[in-house]
């Protein structure tokens, strides 16, 4: 833990290009969830827990599903399976001080989840506005923007092969829930299948 949090703290040079592209980085997650540590001095999943999946009762939705509740993913090059394990090596090692993965829930969860971005009134409209570079691609506040029609939508793919869409616009919601990695990595063409089909349900509605 703690050389992992020296080397993310002391390594991590953002390049000549910031503020110009958009490069994919969990990192900038990480570090927000120090800050919430700092000013609420516990652990990042223990606020996550009190501040939002409680109130929103996600009753399922934890950091530390019990085993055999939900499917595995990657088989390890050691031969562990994991199984109720946070994929992302590095949310392994800092545990209950990661803010940037290891959170599972189920498919009720999700869907109170997304039912509450559709139809709640403290929707942040921040949440529709574009905060990349003109010209990159179009990323908000923890999410994708990708253009249905003449409005955003709200998008996550997790590295897993899951994938969430949310309009907003349209009340439409779609969470797809699939597993690229079991048992191994790399599954280029899994992801090729995977985009076809999310299209099809988008410009089904």
């Amino acid at each position: 833990y703690d050389e992992l949090s020296k080397a993310l703290l002391t390594e991590m040079n953002p390049g000549v290009q910031l503020g110009k592209t958009v490069t994919y980085s969990d990192i900038n997650f990480i570090y927000l969830g120090w800050i919430i540590e700092k000013i609420m001095d516990k652990p990042v999943q223990e606020v996550i827990r009190e501040h939002i999946l409680q109130p929103m009762k996600l009753s399922h939705a934890t950091f530390n599903p019990k085993i055999g509740s939900c499917v595995p993913t990657e088989k390890l090059a050691d031969g562990h399976i994991l199984n109720g394990e946070v994929h992302d090596p590095k949310a392994r090692i800092l545990k209950e001080h990661c803010g940037s993965a290891g959170l599972f829930a189920n498919i009720d969860d999700l869907k109170r989840f997304c039912e509450r971005y559709l139809f709640s009134d403290d929707f942040n409209s921040h949440l529709l506005k574009c905060w990349t570079p003109s010209g990159q691609q179009t990323r908000t506040l923890g999410w994708v923007l990708e253009e249905k029609d003449d409005h955003y939508a709200l998008t996550h793919t997790g590295y897993t092969g899951t994938y969430l869409w949310i309009d907003r616009n349209a009340s439409y919601a779609t969470i797809f829930l699939s597993n690229r990695i079991h048992p191994y990595d790399h599954n280029q063409e899994y992801l090729l299948w995977r985009d076809q089909l999310i299209e099809c349900i988008r410009t089904a509605y």
